[in-house]
Formats: structure tokens, sequence, C-alpha cells
């Protein structure tokens, strides 16, 4: 309605406006003053049954409209006058004021009118457009209203809306006149009628008139209330939000809400929920904001007996919302499994608290200290890698914080049973303790790592393979569309990912083989093929994304892109001669300082620079005692590129280096694989300074040191003597102790050891096994290899189907057989035609896997692979070959050629090839005239530039012209083997 603001009316509609209707509208008929119907009345001439019944007992009950006594009359016609003296009492109700100064008065309701009231409600009503009268300015106040003026009467009254989504069906509609037609159809649109033929120009009864003006009035009020959008629980469970399409007044009341909406609890109503429930419940609104009312209760995990269920669910004017029951979970380890020879995860209930089981997650990963223990059962004397140590080990967290995987540190892994204690010092993210946990697991890793991804870096133009689990050696064949590329260095064992660096098209899909990669208990890949698309090259300046110590002359630049070089010396060189390192205000002499690149960053990103100013530990830079120095970094503008052309900015950072004064720790002791020496090893690269300080007992006994022991990295190799004689002897049954005296090795910036005790293994003889190996080696003849066993072997040893390549059976027509009656080393020959890649003399690697082997005792061997070297066998055939003008042939071939070996010359064109035009062949005649050609990919291309005293123009003028590869053609392949002799094609042209 145009005569009052829709936000008023909205709130209205659910406080004031019922009782203000049900009090201030006048009866039609026989009633005096205004009154509401406060009891149930019942007319002796209104049948229960009738249709208008329940809405003439509810117009009554708002006072719309009265009875005759004990008559309602239903039947009886309603007229105009009646229904604008209801009409303006509702709306004058309603609080609104209308002007009506300037309105003209009906013809026939003037102002010396007899009833006044209905005077001034005809002046009303005209003026909002609700009555307009007719052509003679007649408002007819005693005549029947009929059916389609009542439609414009509601419609205007009420403001009704047409509904685009519903559509009307009243099937008599021509039937009324063209202007009242809308009027209808908005009727039935919103349900005001419901009847198929309206009867446009019959007129309204009273029973009619109660149940039009109830519907409208019910629709009127459904409209102005606010829709609800959503409801939404807090995570709580103490609280809810009720959104709006509108703006609510901040003084709405609970009591607004539960009588103007549908609001229900797991479905039922809210008036039908126990008394005892609601008042459990404490339902009160707590805040209004703009269009969010929310609403503040009783945790509903305490009511969760009362309402039944695992959850609940509310029901607000439509939109609703399930709040979850929380469950309560005692905090608990669920289970311990390996995933593979070098991880483990430790399952739980619940989510835990990184930091009560991780140091520094996503940098340091190790695990806390006394939280984990792992022990090997029994613990390994002769391959110490197999006892794993959780002092060793680091962890990753799922990202539902309920899976740990732990991952042996180095080259430990797992092999046997082991136990796995968990302290009671773990912690859920809410605070609670997990009990403390035991159990044992057992680890006979047989599945082999396979690839789970190949990504491709812009930044580094590198392909990066990612495997399944930990390896402990690096793929040995890698290939790219085919052809064998070489991994960046930088593979450690325990290392999940190799890269190499592209050489593929930027903006091409290039394919992607790996073989040979092998975990942790000796399980080969699978063999890889796939593919990785290469995305296009980067335009942005080379920058520097970090700087930081990472040893004590040492610090890191980390670049956002690979620098250019084509090898290491040269990117090395290119930030050298870019960088200046100045420390207490001077620059450090540039020989004083070196750049290398970082092997184990396999992004070609990141450069050591090592300051050596001085000798170790000061190293020239830390002055007069201070462990801490502020040096600055400084990279000249445009003096590094990276792969993609793009010149580096200025760089200017300090950082606060910090000395590093800690001395070598042992991190493990124990026997060596073949049992010769006690291997002690550190958690850094040591040198031997006193080895007479390393204190050896077996069973207590002191056990002499000879000087024949030696290191190797962070590996002390200690040879014993136990018997004195100056003879190594291998170690023996028994349990051994070392005591690492103060001074007894020393790391690189020369700070030495701590006294270090209570370093104890148990050795046994019977750990050592003896099974059947083999070894794998390239012979002399390309694409021959021997497979050496380390004991005579059945005729198994020459069976076929027991050797693979790159994971393929061996081509048909390999030839295998014993080098020597000893039967102890087999040799396989490849057949000619078999090997397409590797170049000719140099080759590319392959691997070679053998299985299933059996020696005279039964032993199976080892399943074993290795890499041996396949160079190209296959010749390249003639596919094609077109005389493009007069003097321009294009031999096409099957394979990329070899640039440099194509023909310079007529004598070297008719060496090469057979050339026939109809019956005569191409003769070069005494070689004075010149042709020049070029190869492109694997098309030779030949032209005749002067044919001087040779027959070209009888050759290329014949209507046939047909090409034959000679035998010892010297034109080849690009992997330098020879292009096939003996095939003939005919010349298109």
């Amino acid at each position: 309605m145009a005569y009052q603001p829709k936000s008023y009316r909205k709130f209205l509609a659910g406080t004031v406006t019922t009782a203000l209707v049900a009090s201030a509208v006048a009866p039609v008929a026989g009633a005096e003053g205004l009154q509401a119907q406060d009891n149930h009345t019942t007319f002796s001439d209104v049948n229960p049954a009738d249709v208008h019944a329940p809405n003439i007992q509810k117009a009554v009950d708002l006072g719309l409209v009265n009875g005759y006594g004990d008559e309602f009359r239903p039947y009886n016609n309603v007229t105009r006058g009646q229904v604008a003296l209801i009409l303006s009492r509702w709306i004058e109700s309603e609080g609104t004021t209308v002007d009506t100064s300037d309105t003209e008065e009906f013809a026939d309701v003037p102002s010396s009118y007899y009833d006044e009231e209905l005077y001034e409600a005809s002046l009303v009503l005209r003026e909002l457009g609700i009555f307009t009268g007719t052509e003679e300015n007649n408002f007819n106040p005693n005549s029947p209203i009929s059916r389609q003026a009542m439609a414009k009467v509601l419609v205007e009254a009420f403001g009704l809306e047409d509904l685009e989504d519903v559509d009307a069906t009243v099937t008599d509609i021509e039937d009324a006149q063209e202007w009242a037609q809308d009027y209808i159809n908005i009727l039935v649109e919103n349900g005001v009628t419901v009847v198929d033929e309206y009867r446009p120009l019959e007129y309204v009864t009273r029973a009619q008139f109660s149940t039009f003006a109830i519907r409208a009035l019910t629709v009127y009020e459904e409209s102005l209330l606010p829709a609800v959008t959503s409801v939404e629980f807090n995570a709580e469970g103490d609280m809810f939000t009720v959104e709006f399409d509108e703006e609510i007044p901040e003084d709405v009341t609970l009591e607004w809400v539960l009588e103007n909406y549908d609001v229900e609890v797991n479905g039922t109503p809210v008036s039908e929920i126990p008394e005892e429930v609601l008042e459990a419940l404490a339902l009160e609104i707590s805040n209004v904001d703009g269009m969010t009312v929310t609403f503040s209760h009783t945790d509903l995990d305490d009511l969760s007996d009362a309402l039944g269920g695992e959850s609940v669910e509310l029901s607000v004017g439509g939109a609703s919302d399930v709040y979850t029951f929380e469950v309560i979970v005692e905090p608990m380890v669920e289970s311990v499994m390996a995933v593979n020879a070098k991880q483990v995860v430790v399952n739980f209930n619940t989510a835990v608290d990184e930091d009560t089981v991780i140091v520094d997650a996503g940098t340091d990963n190790s695990l806390v200290a006394d939280t984990f223990s792992i022990s090997r059962v029994p613990a390994s004397a002769t391959t110490p890698a197999l006892n794993v140590d959780a002092d060793n080990a680091t962890g990753v967290l799922s990202e539902d914080g309920k899976t740990l995987t732990i991952t042996a540190g180095g080259a430990e892994y797992f092999d046997g049973t082991y136990s796995l204690t968990v302290a009671d010092t773990v912690e859920t993210v809410s605070g609670d303790e997990f009990p403390a946990f035991s159990s044992t697991f057992t680890v006979d890793d047989t599945t082999a790592p396979t690839v789970s991804s190949v990504d491709y870096e812009v930044a580094t133009n590198t392909v990066t393979v990612t495997y399944s689990e930990p390896l402990e050696a690096a793929p040995t064949t890698v290939r790219q569309n085919g052809q064998p590329v070489s991994l960046i260095a930088g593979f450690t064992p325990g290392d999940t990912e190799v890269s190499f660096l592209n050489t593929a098209t930027s903006g091409t899909t290039s394919t992607v083989y790996t073989a040979g990669a092998v975990d942790y208990n000796g399980n080969n890949q699978t063999l890889f093929n796939g593919n990785v698309f290469i995305d296009q090259a980067s335009t942005e300046a080379l920058t520097v994304t970090s700087l930081a110590q990472v040893d004590s002359n040492v610090a890191r630049l980390v670049f956002d892109k690979a620098v250019a070089g084509a090898t290491a010396n040269d990117a090395e060189a290119a930030v050298a001669a870019a960088l200046s390192v100045i420390e207490d205000g001077n620059v450090i002499d540039d020989l004083d300082i070196s750049v290398t690149r970082v092997a184990t960053d396999t992004t070609n990103r990141s450069f050591d620079v090592s300051i050596n100013a001085g000798a170790a530990p000061a190293y020239g830079f830390y002055d007069n005692g201070s462990t801490t120095e502020d040096v600055t970094f400084l990279l000249a503008d445009g003096e590094i590129e990276d792969i993609f052309g793009n010149e580096n900015g200025v760089f200017n950072r300090t950082v606060t280096m910090t000395q590093d004064l800690t001395g070598p720790e042992v991190v493990s002791i124990g026997a060596s694989t073949d049992g010769t020496t006690l291997d002690v090893t550190f958690d850094e690269d040591v040198t031997i300074e006193d080895l007479s300080a390393f204190v050896v007992r077996q069973d207590g006994v002191n056990i002499d040191v000879l000087a024949s022991s030696s290191v190797d990295d962070n590996v002390v190799s200690l040879v014993l003597d136990p018997d004195s004689d100056t003879v190594a002897d291998d170690l023996t049954d028994g349990t051994y102790s070392v005591r690492v005296e103060e001074g007894a090795v020393a790391d690189v910036h020369t700070n030495e050891n701590e006294l270090i005790t209570g370093l104890t293994f148990t050795y046994s003889e019977d750990d050592v096994a003896s099974p059947l190996t083999a070894t794998i080696a390239d012979e002399a003849a390309a694409n021959t290899f021997s497979v050496t066993f380390s004991e005579e072997v059945t005729n198994s040893g020459l069976n076929a189907a027991n050797y693979t390549l790159d994971g393929a059976a061996l081509p048909a027509g390999t030839d295998i057989y014993f080098a020597t009656a000893a039967r102890e080393e087999v040799i396989i020959e490849l057949p000619e035609d078999s090997v397409n890649i590797g170049v000719v003399g140099t080759g590319t690697t392959a691997v070679l896997g053998v299985k299933n082997v059996v020696d005279l005792d039964g032993d199976v061997v080892s399943e074993f692979y290795d890499t041996v070297t396949i160079e190209d066998n296959t010749s390249s055939d003639l596919l094609s070959a077109s005389l493009v003008g007069n003097n321009t042939l294009v031999f096409t071939f099957d394979e990329a050629l070899e640039e440099g070996t194509e023909p310079t010359d007529f004598d070297e064109l008719v060496e090469d090839f057979t050339i026939t035009g109809g019956s005569t062949v191409l003769d070069e005649g005494t070689n004075t005239g010149t042709i020049a050609s070029s190869i492109d990919g694997n098309q030779l291309v030949v032209t005749v530039t002067s044919e001087g005293d040779s027959n070209w123009s009888t050759v290329r003028s014949a209507n046939t012209i047909t090409v034959l590869t000679n035998d010892g053609i010297t034109i080849q392949d690009d992997n330098e083997y020879e292009v096939s002799g003996g095939v003939q094609v005919t010349v298109s042209k």
C-alpha cells in the first residue's frame, strides 16, 4: 500500500496489525461501534460444513463483520459503502493519516451526505486509488459490489503483487472487463480466490467477503514480515544467529519471532516442545545488529539427552541449520603401522597439539625429546641402520592432526619387528593428555616405490619427479621425450624427489621416463612412463628470496629462479662477480670469499657464500673474541641472469653471523655391514685428531684400535685388534662399548668433541648372512653386459625371463651364455635393431634387472637392478623423397639425422644414393657439378646448384624417378648410427 512505509509496516504486521483490525474495523451491517468478538459466536444460518464457515468466524472474531443476533445472513450482498467503511477504519487503525483536502468528492456522496463517516471514507479511498467511481463521478454506496470490483479493491487495499512465478488459472477471465482482468489474476496468484470460474460480474455475498478479506489480510501480513535468509549455530552450541532480508528493530522480542515465524526443533513446532525443555533451553535474544538477530541459549551439548539423537536441527521461517552434539572422546593412540621401510604412522583418535610431538614443524621436524621411543626386537648387530632411533627421526602431522608420520633419520630404516612407545606428554589441541602407549609392529617392505607426481617449475626450468616413499637410491635412468637427461646433483638418501633441467620446448607436453630408483628395503621402482606440461618462460627480474646463515662462516643466498650457467662453475662465477661482502665497514677481499652452488638444491637457485679471511674458528671476522658479527651482502645490479635471460636487481642485506663453537656429538655406533670394523657415526663431518682417544672394550675387556682406522665424512671406522698382535680382526660375538675421550675428533671449524660415554651395542656373527647375490657391469662390446653371481648357478641363469631391461622383457633374439665353465658369470648380448637411443660410442643409461636365478644349493638370488650402458644399433630408414622445383631433392627418414654427415658434392651424393630417372642412373661425370645440402631434423635437402657434365637434367626430366640408399651410406642418424642401405622409394614431384 502506498500510504505507509513498507519497513514500518513490516514490523507492525506481527505486533499490532491483528489487534488493531480486531478493535477498529466496523461491522458491515447492524453494528454499532468498533468491537472485537471475544466469545466464539455460533450462527444458526451458517452450516459448519460451508466452505466459508471458518473465514466467517475469523472475520467476526476480528470485527471485520458482525452478525444479526444469532444469524449471519451469509448470502446477503455487501454494498460498496459498507466495504468503504470497513477499509477506511482499518487504514486509520494502522496509524495512517491521509490528506484529502484536495481530493474531489463523489457526486452522490457530497459533503452534505447524511453519513459523515462514509463521506470521509469515500475521500480516503479515492485518494488512495482503492475506489475510483463511475464515469459520472458516482460512488454508488448502496449498490452491491461486484466480484471484479472487489478484486481491484482488495489488490489496492492490501498491496497484493503480481507473482511472476505463479500462473493464474481462471477459465472465465475474458468475462471480466479489461481493466479488472489483471486484478483478478493477482487474486488467483496470491491464493485469495481458489475457484476455476471467478464469475466476475456477480455480486459479493457476506460469506464471500469474509473469505476474501481473511485471505487478503493473511497475504498482506505475511508479505510484511522480513524473510529469514539463514540460520546458523556457533561452534560452541550455545548461540545461533538468524539472518533476515531487511533490518530488524533493536527492540524486537523473542515473542514476536515465535508468534510470526514457524520455529521448529527437530521437526517439532516450538509450541509442542515440553515446557521443561523450553525452560532448560533458556532462549533469549542477546543482540540485534542490522539484519542479524543473535539468540543465546543453554549449551546444546548439555541438553543432548533431553533433545535426543546425535544432533539438533533448528528451522526458523524455512531456513535451518544442524548442530551436531560434541562426542566426548577419551584421547588415545589407535594404531601404529609401517607404510614402507622408511616410515611408520601413528594414528590418534583425536587431533594432536603439534608442538607436543614435533620440534619447529616445517623446519626442524625432529620429534620432541623423550616423547617417542623406537627399538628393534632384537637389535641388529651387523646392520646398525636397522636400529632406528627416535632421536634421529623426523615427523609430519597430517592436516587433521590425527596421523603422525615418522621417518627414520639418516641411513636408518625399518626391517623386522619394532616396539614403539608414546609418552603421556602428548596432548590434544584442547590440552588433554593422551595416555602412555606401547605397541609393536613388523616391517617386511616388498612394495616397490612408484612415481606419485611429475611437476614443472617455471622459475627454475626444472622437472621434479616425486616418489611414493623415501628412496635410498635415485633413479639410474631418466629420459625426457625419449632422450636421456641427467639428474641435478644433490640427491640425498631419504629424499622423495629428484629433479632435472627441462630440455623440452615451452608450452608443450613432454614425456618423462624413470627407472632404477630403490627404496630402503631394496625394492626397485615400478618403471614410470608419464608426461608433464612445460609452462611458458618467466619474464620477471631475478630476485633474492632469502639470505641466512647456514654455518659458522657461511651464508646462503636463495634466488627466486635458477641462475644461468652451462655449468655450476659458470653460475658460481656470475654470483661471485656481482657480490661484495662488507664487515665492520670494510669490504672483504674477493679472494677471501668463495661462492658455491648448493648441491642439495636441485633447483639451481641456492648459493653458499663462505668467508675465509682467516683461519678457523674466527675466519678473520669474529674480532676480539666476539661470537657475533654483522655482515652485509651486496649484489650489483644487472650482473646475474636467470635461465630465461632476466637480470637481477640491486640487493643489500645485513645478516648477524654467529660463531659455531659446538663440538661433534656421536649419533650411533655399530658394526660395518661386513663385520670388519666398528663404526662410530657423528652428527657432522669430522677429522680424527687423536685415535688413542677412542677406548673400545668387548665384554669389559680393552681392545686395541689400529692406526689403519679411517674416517669417511661423519663416520669413523675403527679397525680392532683384540689379541694385540697388530693384525686387524673382524668383530666377534659380544657386547662392545666405546668411550670417546675429549679431543678425539674435530669438526671443520676445529671444534673438538667433549667426553662421550655410554655407547654400547651387541654383535652376533649369526646375524651375518651369505645370500646369493649378483653384480651387473658393462662389457667392452656395445650393448653387452655381464651378470656375475656370488657362486655357481643353475641353468636358470640362462633363462631370458629372469632378466629385464628398463622393466621390460629382453628384446627377442638376445644372446645369453655363461662366460666360463664356472657358471658364475652370465653374458647378455642385445641383438641388432633393438636399441634406438644413445649416441654410438657414448651411449646412455638403462636399468638391467635380475631375479629368480638359483644356485646349486637352491638359494634364489635377491632381486637386483643396476645401470648399464646402451647405444643405438637401429638403422634409420628412408621413408620418402620428393623433387621440389627442378633441382631440389628432399629425402625424409624415420629418425632425426646427424648434421655434418650429409653429402657435400656430386661424388658423395652418388656414393650414398642410386638416383634413377626412367632407365638413366645419375652419373656425376667428372664431378664438375656442385650441390648444396643440409640436414633439418629427419630430412636431408639436396639442391643441384650446377649440374656440370653430369646427367642430372636427363634424370630429373624422366616421368619416374627412384632413389635407392646404397650399402655403406655415410649419412648417420643423430645417434651417429648408419642409415640403412638397400631401401628404395619413388620420388614424388
